[in-house]
């Protein structure tokens, strides 16, 4: 077989196409065992998109140990998991078009294709799901944003509701209401960009509940843990499309009013170099107008916190600050379902 005769070739090339030719060997074994097995398709859900998301699955699964196929196989785990717990129809991508909603969706797609996959009855068919999907039209959205979204949405089959309403009472539709006598409470995952790195996120984990004045539903955060470069080697280690704003020196997308190509970018013939160019993640929003740089305070008095409000009881400054936090993330959250970030 073709793959054999790669495996005897492979000590023989550099280290890095070496560990390029294992994983697509292991991919291709995968893929040929995947073959075998019968499909159901589940509300006309496109076979052909499911069989590509199983490739990415099984070519994510087979990246060679490093520290970021670590971080990959983590993300994969977080969203199979999720999976688990809420079920083919129960987990949402949150899908603005932005770059980490991007990588999300593509994780998202291959590990509902693994789950469905791996975690099926033994012998019984694999049941076809789409994933599903909630974009948020807002105003001054750029062209290329929605036009990407619309190209994504067909390519891979996505069960896509576009939305023109506030976040919360959009949040609202996808979740059903919960029948008091039933003892039981009507919840859904909604899966999420947020990177540690972003503003406001301190303290987000993979998982995480909602706000108490929120509809009930649990934030998924399968890229948490990964940076700037981490995203784009992703992207573009995999091959995967992403809007062409990006090719364009832009690195952070908002609306179109405070957007702008990232000055760390330009060249001096005027142009900009793509997004995955920039060496200092510290600058990933620096084209955005209305970017701000949340420092902790670091003033004499440990007291006083980063809002003039001093609080000399530290029991009620660490309630002053949990709610603080929580404000800041609830700010982040919404960011993340509309364009805030991205």
């Amino acid at each position: 077989p073709p793959s054999r005769a790669w495996l005897k070739l492979a000590p023989l090339l550099r280290p890095g196409l070496r560990r390029r030719v294992m994983c697509a060997v292991s991919s291709l074994n995968s893929s040929e065992s995947d073959a075998s097995v019968p499909l159901t398709s589940i509300q006309g859900a496109d076979v052909k998109a499911f069989r590509d998301s199983l490739r990415l699955y099984r070519r994510c699964r087979a990246m060679p140990p490093g520290e970021f196929s670590t971080k990959l196989q983590r993300s994969l785990d977080v969203l199979v998991d999720a999976y688990r717990l809420y079920g083919p129809r129960g987990v949402t991508s949150s899908f603005n078009g932005g770059k980490d909603a991007v990588a999300c969706l593509h994780l998202q797609r291959a590990a509902l294709a693994g789950y469905c996959t791996d975690f099926r009855a033994e012998k019984s068919p694999v049941q076809v799901w789409r994933v599903e999907a909630i974009f948020f039209i807002i105003d001054d959205e750029f062209p290329e944003v929605r036009e990407f979204v619309e190209t994504v949405a067909d390519a891979h089959d996505l069960a896509l509701d576009r939305l023109q309403c506030g976040w919360i009472e959009g949040l609202r539709s996808r979740i059903p209401e919960t029948n008091p006598e039933s003892g039981l409470v009507a919840s859904r995952a909604f899966v999420l960009g947020t990177r540690a790195g972003d503003p406001n996120a301190a303290g987000q984990q993979h998982f995480g509940p909602s706000s108490s004045w929120m509809p009930p539903f649990m934030r998924v955060n399968p890229i948490i843990d990964w940076n700037f470069a981490e995203v784009w080697e992703f992207l573009r280690g995999f091959d995967l499309p992403y809007c062409s704003l990006y090719d364009k020196g832009y690195t952070s997308l908002g609306k179109r009013a405070d957007t702008m190509p990232n000055p760390a970018l330009r060249r001096d013939d005027g142009t900009y170099a793509p997004a995955y160019m920039l060496d200092c993640s510290e600058l990933e929003r620096a084209g955005r107008h209305n970017a701000a740089v949340h420092a902790p305070n670091k003033g004499k008095d440990s007291n006083t916190m980063n809002n003039g409000v001093r609080a000399e009881d530290p029991k009620i400054l660490k309630v002053r600050k949990n709610a603080v936090k929580q404000q800041c993330q609830d700010t982040q959250l919404l960011g993340t379902f509309t364009n805030g970030q991205g």
